[in-house]
C-alpha cells in the first residue's frame, strides 16, 4: 500500500537532527486479541448495549504489540497508543520518520506542531470566599435561566450520569468545600493527569476547577451547576501557560480512558484554532481532536464543547472539536441581555453545519482553587450544558446519545429559530419535565413586505402583553437564510415600539430566492420571499 507523510503545520520547517512530533497510523489488528468484559468497566458494558453497539469492535481491539515495538526501536519517544485510531504519537527526527514510513505496517503519518504557543488564560475576577449581592444574584441566575426548578423539583441531579471532564488542572478539588459533597459520597471515579502520566490532576491552571463547579459545585447551600449527584472522571489533558499540539492526543488518550471507564457524557472546556490550523479546516474531520472527539460520539458519549473565545478577535470562528456534527458546541450569552456575549465564536463550522448548537452563560459565579469568582468564556458555559445534560439524561435513561442531543436542541428557548451565534439557544428544563403539550400563539403579525425599499414590518401583538412586560427588554431574534438552509444575515433586536422593521441586507436582496426566521417571545415565524 503506498504511504502518505501529511504534515498538518504546512509553514513548519523541519530540519535534518531536529526532534518532532508526529501521530503513526498502522493498516491492520490482525491477529489482536480483546474481551470486552475483562478491559471496559460496566458502565460501558451498558451505554454500548444501549447504543446497540457490537462488544467486538475492532476500533477497540489494541494495537499489534509488535507494531509498537518496530517503532520504538527506531524512535527517540513515544507518547500515547491509540486503540481507536489504530495508531501511536511519537517523537522522532526526520531521519527516523523517514525510516519508520518505510515499514510495511505504517498506513500514513501526520507531523504535529511541537513548538509551543501561548495561551490566553481565562478572564476571571479573583474575589474573596464570600460573594457580593451582585455575585449572588448571578449565582442563582446561571441555574434558574436553564429552569433548574424543574429538575430539583422530580429529584433530579444527574445522579447515575457519569462524566469526564477534560481540562488544564484540578488544584482544590481534593480540598475546596465546593466539592466536599463528590469526596464524602465518592462522586470521583477516577482522576489522571495525560501530561504527567499519573493519578495526581489535582495541580496546574484552576481552569478545570471553575469548570467541573459549574457541572457540581456548591457556594455554601446554593448549587452552582445542575449534576450535583452525577459521578466524574477527572482529565488533566492540558499544559498551563502554553499549547503544543501533542496535547491533542492527550485529549485522544483521555477520551479512550473515558470510554473504557463509562463515561457518558465529555465535558471539554478546550479547543484550538489559528495557532494550528486555518478556517477551511474547521469542518470536523481534519485535527486530531476532532477524529477523537467523533470517535467518542459513535461510542455513544455525549461530547459538550466550549465553541471557544474568538468571536471578537481576528478568528471569529469556533474552535476543535466544537467543529464536528456530533458535538454539541456551546455559545456564550450575555446573562444580563439574553444575547450573544462578544467573545463567543460563531459558527457554522466550514462544512456549513450548525453551530453553535446550544448557548448558555459566558459569565458566571465558580470556584477557584480556593475561593469563588466571576468567570467569563464560553468555558463555562459549557459545563452548564453538560450538567444540564446529565439531568435530561437521567430523567431519559433510555434514549441515546443522538436522541437526547435532538432533545436537548428542542428543549432550547428559540427552538425551532437557529442562527450563527445563539444556535437554537438556551436548554430548559420544563422541557423534560412538563408532559401536557403547550401551544404557541403568535406573538407578532407580518403588517406589510416592502420589496423595493428593501424592508418587512411587524407588529408585535399588544393583547399578549402587559405594560410591564413591554417595558422590560425582550429581544426579537432573526436572519435571512437561502434556499439550502444556510444563513446569509442574523442579528438581534430589541423593540421599542409596537411596530418594527427589518432591513434585508444587499446580500439578502441580491439572492433569488431566500427565507426570512423571525422569534419572538417563544413564537417563531418563517416567511419565504422569491
Amino acid at each position: 500500500m503506498r504511504k502518505f507523510l501529511f504534515c498538518l503545520t504546512l509553514f513548519f520547517v523541519q530540519y535534518l537532527h531536529a526532534q518532532s512530533k508526529y501521530f503513526i497510523y498502522f493498516t491492520d489488528k490482525n491477529g489482536v486479541q480483546f474481551n470486552a468484559f475483562e478491559y471496559f468497566d460496566v458502565k460501558a458494558i451498558e451505554r454500548r448495549i444501549r447504543e446497540g453497539i457490537a462488544l467486538a469492535d475492532t476500533t477497540d481491539f489494541p494495537v499489534k504489540t509488535e507494531y509498537i515495538h518496530s517503532i520504538v526501536s527506531l524512535c527517540d519517544s513515544t507518547a500515547f497508543t491509540s486503540r481507536w485510531l489504530n495508531g501511536m504519537s511519537v517523537f522522532a527526527t526526520h531521519e527516523q520518520i523517514s525510516a519508520i514510513q518505510l515499514l510495511p505496517f505504517v498506513k500514513h503519518i501526520e507531523c504535529m506542531q511541537a513548538e509551543p504557543t501561548l495561551v490566553a488564560q481565562p478572564m476571571m475576577q479573583i474575589q474573596s470566599a464570600s460573594l457580593h449581592e451582585a455575585q449572588l444574584a448571578l449565582l442563582r441566575f446561571q441555574t434558574y435561566r436553564h429552569q433548574a426548578e424543574a429538575f430539583t423539583g422530580e429529584g433530579i441531579d444527574g445522579s447515575g450520569i457519569r462524566i469526564a471532564v477534560f481540562d488544564v488542572g484540578f488544584p482544590g478539588v481534593d480540598t475546596h468545600p465546593a466539592f466536599e459533597h463528590l469526596r464524602i459520597q465518592h462522586k470521583i471515579i477516577g482522576a489522571y493527569d495525560f501530561i504527567g502520566n499519573d493519578e495526581n490532576p489535582y495541580h496546574g491552571n484552576a481552569h478545570g476547577t471553575s469548570c467541573l463547579s459549574c457541572i457540581a459545585g456548591y457556594y455554601d447551600t446554593i448549587a452552582i451547576g445542575l449534576a450535583t449527584g452525577a459521578e466524574f472522571l477527572l482529565a488533566k489533558t492540558e499544559r498551563m501557560y502554553t499549547e503544543f499540539q501533542s496535547e491533542e492526543d492527550a485529549w485522544l488518550a483521555a477520551a479512550e480512558w473515558a470510554d473504557k471507564n463509562g463515561a457518558d457524557i465529555i465535558s471539554s472546556s478546550l479547543g484550538y484554532t489559528k495557532q494550528r490550523y486555518h478556517p477551511a479546516q474547521m469542518n470536523g474531520n481534519v485535527s486530531l481532536v476532532a477524529k477523537a472527539a467523533k470517535m467518542a460520539s459513535e461510542k455513544g458519549i455525549l461530547v459538550v464543547n466550549a465553541a471557544g473565545n474568538e468571536g471578537d478577535g481576528i478568528w471569529e470562528y469556533l474552535a476543535t472539536p466544537a467543529d464536528v456534527e456530533e458535538v454539541m458546541s456551546v455559545g456564550g450569552i450575555d446573562p444580563y441581555t439574553d444575547a450573544h456575549i462578544s467573545f463567543s465564536s460563531f459558527g457554522p463550522n466550514a462544512d456549513y453545519k450548525r453551530k453553535p448548537n446550544v448557548v448558555s452563560l459566558g459569565q458566571t459565579v465558580a470556584a477557584n482553587a480556593k475561593d469563588y469568582e466571576t468567570a467569563f468564556g464560553t468555558s463555562f458555559a459549557t459545563p452548564l450544558v453538560a450538567g444540564f445534560a446529565a439531568c435530561a439524561w437521567q430523567k431519559n435513561k433510555h434514549m441515546s446519545r443522538s436522541e437526547i442531543f435532538n432533545a436537548i436542541e428542542r428543549s432550547a428557548h428559540l427552538f425551532p429559530y437557529y442562527d450563527y451565534a445563539h444556535g437554537y439557544g438556551v436548554p430548559l428544563a420544563s422541557y423534560f419535565t412538563n408532559t401536557s403539550v403547550v401551544s404557541v400563539e403568535p406573538t407578532f403579525t407580518l403588517k406589510n413586505f416592502v420589496v423595493d425599499s428593501g424592508y418587512i414590518l411587524l407588529e408585535i401583538d399588544t393583547t399578549r402583553f402587559t405594560v410591564t412586560d413591554l417595558e422590560e427588554q425582550k429581544n426579537l431574534y432573526y436572519n435571512f437564510s437561502d434556499a439550502q438552509g444556510k444563513i446569509i444575515y442574523f442579528s438581534v433586536l430589541v423593540p421599542d415600539n409596537h411596530q418594527i422593521k427589518i432591513y434585508a441586507p444587499s446580500a439578502v436582496n441580491n439572492a433569488r430566492d431566500y427565507f426570512l426566521h423571525v422569534h419572538f417571545e417563544k413564537y417563531t415565524f418563517t416567511l419565504p420571499i422569491n
